[in-house]
């Protein structure tokens, strides 16, 4: 009894689905969506089936995995050394913040063209737009880590003689860490 009431519960839950495909394949078909713009379902699925066979799917699959892998690699060699770095010198952070505050704001749709403009159609403009996109919840989060380090630990360390190279590598860093992780983290899906 138990394995038909499973089957009923799955069946209604994929009922949605199954009716959202069938206004999918219809709607073309009778003159409700323009099949140029919206094509059957029917014809998606054979469309699929033929990039997955002649291997155009894993291509350009693999192609974009790697300018995604390359920006967001890029936006993590850069914003982590410089969220450092404007998080530790509080009178630096004091004079780039409004800067960072007004490119921040700049979405990377609207910069799609002027990438394209200054950098070309090829791969560097496409790699430098993951980049814009990955680069600033990086460094913001980097930036807000190293600020709110315990001051008590970086006191501590300075008192008994640490340079400042080894504070910022041996204290801050690892205390900015859990900040660091999660900027890395919430900006992973901005790269894809």
């Amino acid at each position: 009894m138990n394995f038909f009431k499973r089957i009923l519960q799955i069946a209604y839950h994929l009922l949605a689905v199954f009716i959202f495909l069938l206004i999918w394949e219809i709607a073309p078909r009778v003159g409700l969506a323009d099949p140029t713009f919206l094509p059957p379902f029917s014809v998606v699925v054979v469309a699929l089936y033929k990039l997955i066979v002649s291997g155009v799917l894993l291509t350009d699959t693999l192609i974009s995995l790697q300018r995604a892998f390359l920006g967001f690699v890029l936006g993590i060699a850069i914003a982590i050394p410089l969220g450092l770095f404007i998080g530790w010198y509080k009178a630096f952070d004091r004079f780039i913040d409004p800067l960072l505050q007004t490119f921040r704001q700049l979405s990377v749709l609207a910069l799609f063209p002027v990438f394209i403009l200054l950098f070309g159609i090829g791969e560097l403009s496409k790699v430098l737009l993951i980049f814009w996109g990955v680069v600033w919840t990086i460094l913001l989060s980097t930036i807000a880590g190293v600020k709110n380090v315990d001051p008590l630990l970086i006191k501590s360390a300075r008192s008994i003689g640490a340079s400042t190279f080894t504070v910022l590598f041996k204290v801050v860093l690892p205390g900015a860490f859990p900040p660091i992780f999660t900027g890395i983290r919430l900006s992973a899906p901005i790269g894809d």
